[in-house]
């Protein structure tokens, strides 16, 4: 799917796919609560932040970028049968916010 469909589609409503994308396929097997996803950037340069509160027994920012979180290094979301979007995690953007929570990030796999 090209950034135009995207973009044409809106960034809410490719925010909302994510974020139900997030949560069944990193989220719930790996224990997380609720995460809150934003769609950041323009042109070629477009990736999701995703905001964890981290808590005792969750994933920590550390697993995240070492790969050790299930399912964590990508994220797909479902457009229709035919068409998938994709995003990779992106390890050197991942940041921590404060001492136990951090954002991830996942970039546009064109």
């Amino acid at each position: 799917m090209s950034l135009e469909m995207i973009k044409r589609a809106g960034f809410d409503k490719i925010r909302d796919m994510f974020e139900k994308s997030f949560d069944e396929q990193v989220g719930q097997p790996n224990g997380m609560g609720d995460c809150e996803a934003k769609i950041v950037g323009e042109k070629d340069n477009l990736h999701v932040e995703v905001s964890v509160t981290g808590m005792a027994g969750s994933p920590s920012i550390d697993d995240f970028k070492s790969g050790k979180v299930k399912g964590g290094d990508k994220v797909s979301i479902n457009w229709d049968r035919d068409v998938n979007i994709n995003f990779k995690l992106a390890p050197s953007k991942t940041a921590s916010m404060s001492i136990n929570d951090f954002v991830i990030v996942y970039e546009l796999v064109k």
